[in-house]
């Protein structure tokens, strides 16, 4: 499955923050943006979904627990 079929219209960047800043559950569209941010970052690499996918899970679960300390 590639992350291309994940995406569908992009939230502002501002938007993604306020979501974050409200609640500290992380939600699937937030995984599934940031995993579609990272396959991006690194030039659009096939294969890596899953890996993509966990390193947005860390990210994000790391800036919350940042966030709540």
């Amino acid at each position: 499955m590639q992350l291309t079929a994940l995406r569908c219209l992009p939230v502002a960047a501002q938007e993604r923050q306020e979501r974050m800043e409200t609640s500290p559950e992380i939600t699937f569209e937030q995984i599934r943006e940031r995993a579609y941010d990272i396959w991006e970052r690194n030039h659009r690499l096939d294969g890596l979904e899953i890996e993509f996918w966990l390193m947005a899970e860390r990210e994000l679960k790391a800036e919350r627990d940042r966030k709540q300390a």
